[in-house]
């Protein structure tokens, strides 16, 4: 030990009993030891001479010993015997400091202890029948081993056991909903959007609808075209408030107004030529009414989607293919992710008509990078080798389309249009009439059309005719003219838009 830590240790117990008083030192020192020296030999000497005067003196009882008065002095014990020294200093202690009580009183309850009766309550005999060394009686052993509960406990204790049952069985279907919820969030992070979305809608059907798990549902809806499905949940899960104070849900709730008001804005332009003949539409004024949608000061519409409406006026009243183009690529251009879902497909079919594959299976790539599983993007690739008369291509584009959506009536239409020009006539009215009666659209119907009049099934052409009828419509200028021989079969399917419209 260094000077440093006998400085800082503490001091001793002898020290701490010492007191503030400071100890004589020097000559007092001296002084005070030599009277104290004389005080103690004159002590010593009264001591020995009083025990040589009580030697001499007859014993009381039998040894002489004289009979105890009550007077403390002179018990026998030298006042040299309860001296003990503190450094250099003798201090006189009493004798009660010397005894240890704590023994005494352990001694006293020795005494009182029997080992013959129960070591816990001292009142019963042990039970030796249990064996000779058994500390405890029968009523002690029964005490411990029965703790009887209380009839005021029983309805505390059903209720501590109902909470930790129920909830240990929320946690389980937290747990439950949460894997759930991250399975569909990975899946659309794989590029499977209508699996994980389906997988969403599984959740949201049995009652579970988070905050969270519903904006990343219309993130999702909204990239990839569920407008109504976006309108539903955006109405029914959410306030206004909600919806103004969220940056995600506000965006999508602006575009999804804009978007509504743009399609009935243009609807009402169009709506009432869209049954009519190319030769019976006002083209040039139709157009100018959409052009002006995008320079209104009164209503906020989307540009694109009016970009779109004149995309389909130009195809529906028959112009050249790259003033289709022409307004498809301003939505392209536009520099915005939205409504991919919606051009892209018709993009690649234009360009394909106008020559450029490369581009056009370029696009359709870049859809199924974005959603494994677009059924449009499988077609128009099928259309696109069809138009290159690359059959065995197209019918495993449409194989490959089918597996993400087994009933998917483009594509069964796509596969219709194949038999037809390979000479496969029965699969081809098959295919025909699957498309149509799982969605009756312009397309199928006109399609069924055709394959009708090339097999010569004039009763399926006429119900074809008769249904577009009903709907105050007609056969498409490109079908007409295939039924009045102006087109023959193969012109129809791989020249010009290569379809039926």
């Amino acid at each position: 030990m260094n000077d440093r830590e006998k400085e800082n240790q503490p001091g001793t117990p002898e020290e701490e009993k010492k007191g503030a008083s400071p100890a004589p030192d020097g000559e007092d020192l001296n002084r005070e030891l030599e009277q104290l020296r004389d005080i103690f030999q004159k002590e010593l000497d009264e001591q020995t001479a009083q025990a040589a005067q009580e030697s001499d003196q007859p014993a009381s009882g039998e040894e002489g010993i004289p009979e105890d008065d009550g007077e403390e002095e002179h018990s026998g014990i030298s006042d040299w015997d309860r001296l003990i020294t503190v450094g250099d200093t003798p201090v006189i202690i009493e004798e009660d400091s010397l005894s240890e009580p704590e023994d005494d009183v352990a001694e006293d309850e020795e005494d009182d202890f029997d080992e013959d009766l129960c070591y816990c309550c001292q009142k019963n005999e042990r039970n030796r029948e249990r064996g000779e060394d058994y500390p405890y009686c029968e009523e002690c052993r029964e005490s411990m081993k029965h703790r009887p509960v209380r009839w005021y406990m029983i309805p505390v204790i059903l209720f501590v056991a109902a909470v930790i049952a129920l909830s240990g069985y929320s946690m389980r279907g937290i747990v439950s909903d949460y894997t759930a919820q991250a399975a569909a969030h990975k899946l659309l992070l794989e590029h499977h959007p209508v699996e994980g979305l389906n997988a969403y809608f599984d959740l949201y059907s049995q009652g579970v609808s988070s905050k969270p798990m519903l904006k990343r549902m219309l993130r999702s809806l909204w990239q990839f075209g569920y407008i109504q499905n976006v309108q539903s949940i955006l109405s029914s899960e959410f306030t206004s408030e909600e919806i103004e104070g969220d940056r995600t849900l506000s965006e999508i709730n602006d575009k999804l107004t804009a978007f509504n008001a743009t399609a009935e804005a243009a609807y009402n332009i169009i709506g009432d030529y869209e049954t009519k003949p190319a030769s019976e539409i006002p083209y040039d004024d139709l157009m100018n009414q959409l052009t002006a949608l995008t320079e209104s000061t009164e209503e906020s519409y989307d540009s694109m989607i009016v970009s779109y409406y004149q995309f389909y006026l130009a195809k529906v009243c028959g112009k050249d293919v790259q003033t289709q183009i022409g307004y498809l690529n301003q939505m392209k251009d536009s520099g915005s992710k939205d409504y991919k879902w919606l051009y892209y497909p018709e993009l690649a079919k234009c360009l394909g008509q106008a020559g450029e594959y490369d581009a056009a299976f370029n696009l359709c790539d870049e859809i199924l990078r974005d959603n494994k599983d677009d059924p449009s993007a499988y077609a128009a690739k099928a259309s696109l080798y069809r138009r290159q008369q690359n059959y065995t291509a197209a019918l495993d584009e449409i194989a490959k389309g089918l597996e993400v959506s087994a009933s998917n009536p483009e594509l069964i239409r796509q596969r219709a249009i194949v038999y037809l020009l390979q000479g496969d006539t029965a699969n081809a009215k098959t295919d025909a009439e699957t498309a149509f009666n799982t969605s009756a659209t312009v397309s199928t119907t006109n399609t069924l059309a055709v394959v009708c009049h090339a097999i010569g099934d004039t009763a399926g052409y006429n119900e074809a005719v008769d249904f577009l009828e009903s709907y105050s419509t007609q056969l498409s200028d490109r079908t007409q003219a295939y039924v009045d021989g102006e087109l023959t079969l193969e012109q129809l399917f791989l020249e010009g838009s290569a379809d039926v419209a």
